[in-house]
Formats: C-alpha cells, structure tokens, sequence
C-alpha cells in the first residue's frame, strides 16, 4: 500500500464493481484505485486509473445509499504496454504511443503518462519542492512491464 493508493491485479473481474467498492464501499480510506489487467497471450499490461467524481446522474436515496448523488466511481486514464508488438498497419497506431527499447525487447507504450496526484495518495496538498505528483513517463512505464514479465518469465 502506497499512502492511500493500492495497486492491483484483478484480471477480467468487472472493474467498474471492483473500483466502486474500493472507492465508495467499505474502503473509504482509498482515494484512487490502479487496476491492473494482464494479457499473457498479448504480452498486454492494462492500467486503469480510477478515481471518485461528482455524479451527474440523479439517483433516489436508498439505506445503502442515503447520499446517492455525492460521488461515483470513474475511469480517469487507462494506459497499455505491449512487448514487442507486431508491426501495425500505417495509421493504424494510437496517437499516443511511444516505443521504447529495453535491450532486445521493444514496447509500444499508449496513453503515458500516468500521474497520480500527490493529494489523493496523502490526503494533503504536497510542500515543494520535494513533494509532488507522481508521474510515470513511457520510459518508466516500459520498465514496469519488463520487470514483470521477467519475473514471470515470460
């Protein structure tokens, strides 16, 4: 656990359920939720940011819910990593994605950064300058991916 932020791993369950709960179940204490979704035939790592917004849709009250129009659970970013990543078709490649070379390996990295707020991790606005965002480049993000199929050695 990283201050308020937990990252996790949960496949192919309905993510949307998931992050509710985390957000605005029993968990109250988390602020953002990282899914992280893995692809092992596509060499894919999915992550989702997930944060808490005001609801735009009104809702009746319920015992659950006595407060239903507060906040929702909302996917904020999602980003992929593909290792070594067939070549596409011209102009068929996300505007966003940057290729990165880690030795023999190659990912195409779409949707970089990812930045989770420094607020949301500690409850507090950050003090400069040593405090801050956390912000993860493609660069970083591709390390991440290599490191997690070397340790399942794939």
């Amino acid at each position: 656990m990283i201050g308020r932020a937990w990252f996790l791993s949960l496949g192919c369950l309905n993510r949307c359920l998931d992050s509710g709960m985390m957000l605005d179940g029993g968990w109250r204490i988390l602020t953002v939720v990282i899914v992280i979704s893995v692809k092992k035939e596509e060499k894919k790592l999915v992550f989702e940011k997930w944060c808490s917004s005001p609801n735009t849709r009104h809702r009746p009250a319920t015992r659950r819910h006595p407060n239903p129009n507060s906040s929702v659970p909302t996917m904020m970013h999602e980003l992929a990593m593909v290792q070594n990543p067939s070549i596409p078709q011209p102009g068929t490649t996300p505007p966003q994605t940057a290729t990165v070379q880690i030795g023999t390996k190659s990912y195409n990295v779409t949707g970089a950064p990812l930045t989770i707020e420094f607020d949301s991790i500690f409850l507090r606005p950050p003090v400069p300058p040593n405090e801050h965002d956390l912000v993860f480049d493609a660069t970083a993000l591709a390390d991440v991916a290599d490191d997690f199929w070397i340790g399942l050695r794939l």
